[in-house]
């Protein structure tokens, strides 16, 4: 909210805000909780394009997925 808590004419109630904030807290915290979960999953693509990043200082995109295990996308079709 803009500051002074307020958008036009309505100004939400100290308990409304307090929702809010708790609102946006918790999809914070399960945003960083699903981060968390994903880095630990993917920990050994990550270490191994680490590796190659060490070793070579660039990659191509091709390269990079290589390095990590992981097929590369589908390039996208043309219009």
């Amino acid at each position: 909210l803009p500051e002074g808590g307020s958008v036009g004419d309505y100004v939400p109630s100290e308990r409304m805000r307090e929702a809010f904030d708790a609102e946006v807290q918790r999809i914070i915290a399960d945003a960083y909780a699903r981060v968390e979960e994903l880095l630990r999953e993917n920990r050994s693509s990550l270490d191994s394009l680490v590796q190659a990043l060490l070793e070579q200082e660039t990659l191509d995109e091709t390269a990079a997925y290589a390095a990590a295990g992981m097929p590369a996308p589908a390039a996208p079709a043309s219009a």
